[in-house]
């Protein structure tokens, strides 16, 4: 009894002070909602991952021991014939050369490029395999050819193997202050590539990596807030004019779900919430339920209004008969997105947490603004008899008629659904996540068709201390390791210190194909790597392959199955796989795990 005095004095209260209340609540979403402006974005796909996240940890530590991992592959891809004609030769070098400029590029990697050893005499030289400035020769062209399509180091990788397509592996170091940076990246290469396929038409041109499925994400971010939200919106107009017989409300209604949408984004901004593919749903979420709290107090409100009560009599039995059950649905909701703050992935706290502030502030505006503006506007009152719904009686009749039938019919339909649980499974498929209106689908399935993975998995092989990867033992087990890799179904390039110690070795043995292995003994392996690296180029040095106190060499595996990009269950199963190989067989000195974007993202769904 005590409630409903309370309720019956507030919703005289709503009444009498109707004018102060829809004031100061539009005052309030106003402020709160200024804080949107304060929203940033970013487009990193690395936020899903919390700081004390140890697939993170190990990840980091990999890229503080050698460089960071953010990449585009740029694939040219001839319409006829090969990459290898004089001609196409000089224009991948090019583009090479072009795609340094590119801001925040650390490394450039092709063909091209490509440091290619050999002896002249008692000389080790080491150049581009493509000669910088001209037009190669056609015997040259035939070098490279064959020079290209036999270097396990390019060959599924950086050309195909018909050498019908090219890559250009471009690394980035991202500025961690600076969202923009990816959108410039991108637009800076397309503007290469688009130059490109403009002056040689016979060349096409794809573009995938890890910089462009961020790109990507932030693409269908801005798709869905810039197309969903409207068509939402004028599809739920369409139906609610269609369906309640006044304008007035259903403006009030929508501007309910806009206003409290516009808390929750305005409490974001004002808590330096940085927005991202897994919390920019918010908005549209939080409409859909505050429009929901609309309805139900709108509809309610007319019913009341039809029967003959006064407005301010109908207005009074809204509040009363909804505020506990929309309340408690308002409670629930929360409680449900908040328990999002659980997850292992920050973008998902954001987004429970959001959607939470958005749930408590369409309660508060249901229950003051709503019904304080209803008292204030110019509402007709409704036709008994077109609020009247035969259908729904007759409906209702047949429901209680058939009560027993029905239950366990549904009940049974119910179980015969819910088997289906039993198949579901967690599997990630990174390329399929965007349909094919997305240009980075189209170019990832071009890419894992014609050139290479994009699935990428990252191993740090420690030695014995200092110095410890020019031990003949270490470099064996090494070679082991990356032979066993190359003979696995799914992997399609190996990219390790081996190959190019191996080649040294042959070059300074006459060329002799029995010379083409590991150094015998620990100082010619550290002067061999010495030597090369000091005829390496400004931006092609070893950085990204061994440490610097040479403690440690990375192995980056690149996966791909029948020219399809794993799902996340194959990558899980291909690195415990490799995880068990290196525990049975010691490739190092300790406990060495598969680390990597793929591999992260795999682990966490």
């Amino acid at each position: 009894m005590n409630l409903y005095v309370s309720l019956s004095r507030y919703c005289t209260a709503i009444f009498v002070y109707r004018r102060w209340i829809a004031a100061i609540s539009v005052l309030v979403a106003i402020s709160v909602g200024a804080g949107a402006l304060r929203l940033e974005r970013t487009p990193n796909n690395r936020v899903f991952f919390g700081t004390n996240n140890p697939e993170l940890a190990s990840f980091q530590s990999i890229e503080a021991t050698y460089s960071e991992t953010n990449q585009v592959l740029v694939a040219i891809a001839a319409t006829n014939g090969d990459m290898f004609s004089p001609e196409r030769l000089a224009i991948l070098a090019e583009v090479t050369e072009s795609l340094w400029r590119i801001p925040f590029s650390t490394r450039v990697d092709s063909i091209a490029n490509f440091q290619y050893s050999r002896a002249e005499g008692d000389d080790l030289l080491i150049s581009d395999l493509v000669p910088p400035g001209r037009l190669p020769t056609a015997d040259e062209a035939d070098a490279i050819r064959r020079i290209a399509l036999g270097e396990p180091l390019l060959t599924g990788l950086l050309i195909s193997p018909d050498g019908r397509t090219a890559g250009i592996n471009v690394n980035f170091q991202l500025p961690q202050d600076k969202p923009a940076a990816i959108p410039e990246i991108v637009n800076g290469i397309r503007s290469i590539t688009d130059q490109l396929t403009a002056d040689s038409p016979d060349l096409q041109t794809y573009l995938t990596g890890n910089v462009m499925i961020m790109s990507a994400f932030g693409e269908a971010s801005d798709r869905d807030l810039t197309t969903l939200i409207p068509i939402m919106f004028v599809a739920i107009t369409a139906i609610l004019l269609l369906l309640i017989p006044t304008v007035i409300g259903v403006a009030l209604t929508l501007l309910l779900a806009l206003l409290s949408s516009a808390v929750a984004m305005g409490f974001a901004g004002w808590t330096g919430v940085v927005l991202n593919a897994g919390s920019s749903p918010a908005p549209l979420i939080i409409l859909t339920l505050a429009l929901a709290y609309g309805v139900h107090m709108l509809t309610r409100f007319l019913d009341e209004y039809a029967t003959g009560s006064s407005k301010r009599e109908a207005i009074i039995e809204t509040v009363q008969s909804n505020l506990v059950p929309v309340g408690l649905t308002s409670l629930t909701t929360m409680i449900g997105f908040l328990s999002m703050n659980a997850s292992d992935a920050p973008p998902f706290h954001d987004l429970g947490t959001i959607v939470a502030v958005g749930v408590l502030a369409a309660f508060a505006f249901s229950f003051t603004l709503f019904p304080a503006a209803l008292a204030i506007l110019p509402i007709r009152q409704p036709n008994l008899k077109k609020r009247d719904a035969p259908f729904v009686r007759k409906y209702s009749r047949f429901v209680i008629g058939n009560r027993h039938a029905i239950f366990f019919t549904m009940l049974i339909l119910i179980g015969a659904m819910a088997t289906g649980i039993a198949r579901i499974q967690l599997n990630d498929d990174w390329v399929r996540y965007f349909d094919d209106r997305f240009q980075f689908r189209q170019d990832s399935e071009f890419v894992l068709e014609n050139l290479t993975g994009i699935d990428v998995l990252e191993y740090s092989i420690p030695a014995a201390g200092d110095n410890g990867i020019f031990a003949p033992a270490y470099l064996t087990r090494l070679d082991r390791f990356v032979d066993w890799l190359r003979e696995q179904p799914d992997i399609v390039n190996v990219v390790s210190i081996v190959d190019i110690l191996k080649r040294i070795n042959g070059n300074l043995h006459g060329d002799a194909p029995e010379a083409f292995r590991v150094p015998a003994d620990t100082s010619s392996a550290a002067q061999y790597l010495l030597l090369y690296e000091l005829s390496l180029p400004r931006g092609l040095d070893l950085t990204d392959r061994v440490s610097v106190d040479r403690s440690a060499s990375r192995v980056t595996i690149t996966a791909r199955k029948d020219g399809t990009n794993l799902q996340s269950r194959e990558l899980r199963g291909l690195a415990e796989r490799i995880d068990g190989w290196l525990t049975a067989n010691g490739a190092g000195a300790g406990k060495v795990q598969a680390s990597g974007l793929s591999l992260m993202f795999s682990s966490m769904s």
